[in-house]
Parts: C-alpha cells; sequence; structure tokens
C-alpha cells in the first residue's frame, strides 16, 4: 500500500524534475498548435507534401502523433515553401517528445527533416524520426492530501489503477488522479479537487516517483432535497428515487445515480440535480433537483417494407404519468399482410421497492398468412427489476387462447404459463450498437389443454449479440448474433402452431421468407419446429456523415426433433445493404439471397425499416 504524503518536500531529491507528465498538454497542442503568425515571406513554390513516422515504439504512439502533430493537421493546406515546411516539423519536435514522455519515454530524441522527393519536384516529404530510448517505469505514486477535515486515510495507488512497476504512462497516471478524486467524493467530500503533480525522473534506474496533491475540503452529510419545476409529479414519488436519507455520508456517486434514474423516468425534457456550487456552512449538504417537465402524451409511427410481407405500420399511442406518479398506458398497433394485432399496456414504475415495476397487458392478433391463420389472444400480468445499469430480469404469469386453422384443421388451444426473462445489454445506442454485447434468455412453461388435450411444454428462446469498432471512429464496426431455441415437450402437436419456433425473414434470417426456413405442412407452408437455431455476422462500413453501407454473412436452420442435425438443415444466405443515419436512427435498406436456393423460393427479398438489422 502506498501511503498518502503529508508533504512533498521529502520526494525533492537531485535528480532531474519533470514537470511534463499530463497528456492533456499534448491535446492542448493538438487544437491549438499553428504556425509561428510572424515569419519571414516563403521563398519557392508551394509544395504538397507527405508525412512519415519512423522509429515510433507503439501504435499508440504513432496515433496520438496523427492527432497532434501540426504536420497532420495542416497537411490538406500544403506548405508555402520548403523551408517553411521544415520551420513547420522543427515546430513538432517539442510536441512529440512530449507524446513519447507522456508513454514513458523520457530519454526519447527526435530528429525532423523536410526533403524534395525527388530533385525539382513539386512534393515533399516531412520525416519525424524517434529515438525511443528506454521506458522509464512507474516506481512510486504518493498521493498527498491537503485542507482534509477529518483525514480521510492513505490511498492504493495501485487499486485507483496506477500502473506501479510499468511503463510511466499519463493516461493511466491521471486516470488515477481521477479515481482518488471520484473516491474522496464518494466519501463526503464534495468539493475534493486535484491541486498539483510533480513527478522526478531517477535516469541511473530509469524510474519515475510520482507526488499527486489532492485538496480535500470538508467531508459532508447529506442535507435535505428540495424540487424546482415540478408541477405535475408528486415530489414523493420522485423522491422514490434516492437512496440515501439525511444524515448519511454525501457520496457523489448516489447523486450521478438519481440524476440518471429521473432522467430515464421520461418526464423531463431536462433535469439536473446539484449541490450549492460553493461549500456551505456547516456539515449538512442540500440538494436540489431543478427540472423542465415533458408533455405527457406522445404518438409515434413506424413504416417498414420487405418483399414477403409487403408494408408494415406500428403505430402508438402513451401516456407516460396516467395516474400521477409515472403509470405509463399505452395502446400499440401492428399492420401487415400476414398479421393485424392491438396490444393495450400499462407499467407502474417503483412498485413496491425501487427499481421494479409492475405490467400487465392484453394482446388481440389476427393472423392471415398461410403459415398462420387465426385469431389469439394474450393476457398477462408480472414485474420487472432492473438489477443493475446492464441486467433486468421479469417473471410474470400469462393466460392465452388461440383459435388457428394447423394444415387444414381447427386447432383450439388455451395456456397457463410463467414467463421469466433476463436481460443483459452493455451498448449505448438502442437503434446503431457500436461496441458491447447483448443477450437475452426467454423460458416459459406452459400448461393447458390442445384441442381438448391436457398438454404441458416449455418453451426456451435465447439470443446474443456482439459488437466491436474496429476503428476509433467507428468507421468499421463488426456485428455478430447467435440464436438458440427449444422446446420440451413430449410431441409436436402438443404444441400449437403460434408456440413453435420459427426461422426466416427481416428480422432472423434474411434472404428467405417469413418463417421461411424449416417444416413444411401438406401445403407446403411453414409448420414450426421444436428446435431452432441461427447465427449471423455482418460489416458496418460509415461512408460518409449520413451514409452507411453493410455486407452479411447470414444462417439459420430449424427441426421438428429436439436437437438439430446442423449440417443437414441449416440454411444459408447473404447480402448487402445501405444505411441513411438520420436524426431518429439508421434507415436501412438490406437486399439478400439464398445461397443454396430451392425451388419455390424467391431470388432476392429486399428489407426497408428504421434501426439495424440486430
Amino acid at each position: 500500500m502506498t501511503k498518502s504524503v503529508h508533504s512533498p518536500d521529502g520526494y525533492r531529491r537531485h535528480r532531474l524534475v519533470w514537470w511534463v507528465l499530463p497528456l492533456v498538454c499534448t491535446m492542448l497542442v493538438a487544437c491549438g498548435a499553428e504556425d509561428p503568425l510572424f515569419v519571414a515571406p516563403p521563398s519557392g513554390e508551394a509544395v504538397d507534401y507527405d508525412v512519415e513516422i519512423i522509429g515510433a515504439p507503439s501504435d499508440e504512439v504513432e496515433d496520438l502523433a496523427r492527432d497532434a502533430l501540426t504536420l497532420f493537421i495542416r497537411q490538406d493546406d500544403g506548405a508555402a515553401s520548403l523551408a517553411f515546411l521544415q520551420r513547420r516539423a522543427e515546430g513538432d519536435r517539442e510536441v512529440m517528445q512530449t507524446i513519447l514522455q507522456s508513454f514513458g519515454y523520457y530519454e526519447a530524441e527526435v530528429e525532423v527533416e523536410a526533403v524534395l522527393t525527388a530533385p525539382g519536384a513539386d512534393d515533399a516529404i516531412a520525416r519525424v524520426t524517434v529515438l525511443p530510448g528506454p521506458v522509464y517505469t512507474l516506481s512510486t505514486h504518493d498521493f498527498f492530501v491537503e485542507d482534509a477535515n477529518p483525514d480521510p486515510g492513505p490511498f492504493d495507488s495501485e487499486e485507483l489503477g496506477t500502473p506501479m512497476g510499468r511503463a510511466a504512462d499519463a493516461e493511466a497516471i491521471l486516470a488515477a488522479e481521477d479515481a482518488a478524486v471520484a473516491n474522496l467524493q464518494r466519501r463526503g467530500y464534495a468539493y475534493a479537487t486535484f491541486v498539483e503533480r510533480e513527478a522526478i525522473a531517477d535516469r541511473e534506474s530509469k524510474t519515475i516517483e510520482v507526488v499527486t496533491v489532492l485538496n480535500a475540503g470538508n467531508a459532508y452529510e447529506f442535507g435535505e432535497i428540495s424540487f424546482e419545476g415540478i408541477t405535475r409529479v408528486p415530489e414523493d414519488y420522485l423522491a422514490s428515487y434516492q437512496t440515501w436519507k439525511p444524515g448519511q455520508t454525501f457520496n457523489a456517486a448516489e447523486v450521478a445515480a438519481f440524476q440518471r434514474d429521473l432522467t430515464q423516468t421520461e418526464l423531463f425534457n431536462a433535469i439536473s440535480v446539484e449541490i450549492p456550487p460553493e461549500p456551505p456552512e456547516g456539515n449538512r449538504l442540500p440538494v436540489t433537483v431543478r427540472a423542465e417537465e415533458r408533455r405527457s402524451r406522445s404518438f409515434s409511427v413506424g413504416v417498414s417494407w420487405n418483399t414477403n410481407l409487403g408494408p408494415q405500420l406500428d403505430t402508438s399511442v402513451q401516456h407516460r404519468n396516467l395516474l400521477g406518479r409515472n403509470e405509463r398506458g399505452a395502446v400499440a398497433l401492428k399492420v401487415n399482410r400476414a398479421e393485424q394485432g392491438i396490444t393495450f399496456s400499462f407499467r407502474k414504475p417503483q412498485f413496491r421497492r425501487d427499481g421494479q415495476d409492475l405490467i400487465s397487458s392484453i394482446a388481440f392478433t389476427n393472423y392471415t398468412d398461410e403459415t398462420l391463420e387465426g385469431e389469439v389472444v394474450e393476457l398477462r400480468l408480472g414485474g420487472e427489476r432492473q438489477l443493475d445499469d446492464r441486467w433486468r430480469v421479469g417473471l410474470g404469469g400469462a393466460l392465452e387462447l388461440s383459435q388457428l386453422d394447423d394444415d387444414g384443421d381447427l386447432e383450439e388451444s388455451a395456456l397457463a404459463g410463467l414467463p421469466f426473462f433476463g436481460q443483459y445489454d452493455s451498448t449505448r445506442d438502442r437503434l446503431d450498437p457500436q461496441n458491447g454485447s447483448r443477450f437475452r434468455l426467454d423460458v416459459v412453461p406452459y400448461i393447458g389443454s390442445v384441442d381438448d388435450r391436457e398438454v404441458s411444454f416449455t418453451r426456451v428462446d435465447s439470443r446474443i449479440s456482439f459488437y466491436r469498432r474496429l476503428d476509433d471512429d467507428a468507421t468499421y464496426v463488426l456485428a455478430t448474433r447467435f440464436r438458440a431455441g427449444a422446446i420440451i415437450a413430449d410431441q409436436i402437436d402438443d404444441v400449437p402452431t403460434n408456440q413453435r419456433l420459427y426461422s426466416g425473414g427481416g428480422g432472423s434470417v434474411r434472404g428467405f421468407s417469413l418463417d421461411g426456413i424449416g417444416p413444411r405442412d401438406s401445403d407446403n407452408d411453414a409448420s414450426g419446429g421444436l428446435s431452432a437455431a441461427e447465427a449471423g455476422i455482418e460489416l458496418r462500413v460509415r461512408l460518409g456523415e449520413a451514409i452507411g453501407g453493410v455486407a452479411f454473412v447470414e444462417a439459420g436452420a430449424v427441426s421438428e426433433e429436439k436437437v438439430i442435425e446442423w449440417g443437414e438443415e441449416i440454411r444459408e444466405s447473404a447480402g448487402i445493404g445501405i444505411r441513411y443515419f438520420s436524426p431518429v436512427g439508421p434507415i436501412r435498406a438490406d437486399i439478400a439471397a439464398p445461397i443454396d436456393r430451392k425451388g419455390g423460393e424467391d431470388a432476392v427479398q429486399f428489407y426497408l425499416s428504421i434501426g439495424q438489422a440486430f
């Protein structure tokens, strides 16, 4: 454990003192670097030029140099002359040394030169040659906390993320300092700030010692909370998201979480949770919530189109404050050639405990497709709970009544189920994820009757997808997805047609018609199965500010058996698409084709909708 230092004087030794650790300095240079304002008139003809960096010790160093050096920032402008280009390169020498020092190369040397590509040529090369020298390692990182009341005690530098015993990376050191300030603010020191840093290099041992000075100030307790701009929602409902009580130790993280939770109610156009800008007298810290309320009602409409179904209309009307405590009532309508349905839903947040919602719905659906034809009514009642920022779970009860055409026969069923789901989402954008992963598992045990026969079965369906940026600007994003589903039943006839597993279509395996993969009945209509699997990979490329393109390969299989014979039943497709990045999300247009097309299948399928395919 590294102790908190009570005086930085003890660390001043007869060594070379380095003050240039912060990566922030490099960023400032990147933003403001320009050629000198007053220079001698250039001689010679203007030149275009390329830039070469030779000897960069890592890709990270080279990438930062490309963002920070004036040679790169002004490259499109060219240079007034070769001499002018040389002066520009000379001005970047110190910037490059600062970058290298920020990665621990404290003895780095940088050479620059500007030369024509050939005698008499009108273009040039600006070379930046790096001799990095040895990497300095971080031997100690001590924290000096001043004006603290009471003393917060020592910090463990390694727990804060300091790269002890490794390269003296400035970014990691700055992150550890931020973590130390955040640690103080979680422990009551609401106005804790960074003051200064001293870094001392030892040329003989090739090590760096760092002393960071923080100002903690007084430790506070939570005081009373007040609300401004709130007229439609009871203050005690908003306070139900509050995780502290007056008199508890102040914690800035709890304040940030409180503001996030209030934002997610969608009751406000803007909301802030603030403490006084200056430290108050006494040890109680009041908290003020300021809000601009949002209209309670909203209306949405969505239109999509694909080759198999034609146009589809999705509309909804929602009231976000139906009974005055953020209760949400909604009516949603879905209409396409194969399905027409209306759903009435109600959600009551903060039901009995923080983060828990009561949900209920009733849905009426009329199916008019060859695969499914008939009516289904479903009622649901249950609860959902947000476990943390990424995990959400739900459990409830369901009742379903249906009359469906099953290969020419009328199939009547009545089922009671116990639906459960677990959902994980580490992405930041619902419509256009670029990094992270998503997972959802649905498990529903059913009991009931099908054509007056008692049945029981369990439906399991899981989906997982991964997203990874291939470069810092998300110009290239690789997305992959997998699905595995199974129905545990004695025989497939125990499972109503609408509860079976299907694959194929715009939200499944593109290139095939809706439910176009898997077993067929005597009329050659999809009859569903007891097991299903899907996989897909998509490369997303940003072609401009508002336009993108994708290329994808997908596969799926459905079987009436409990386990899929993947090699025998798999169907594959491939396609391409374009994306228009509108203010409401990406609008996608995809065209896909089966790789192993069979008789009766369309050569291609076309899809148009809002949002990425997955």
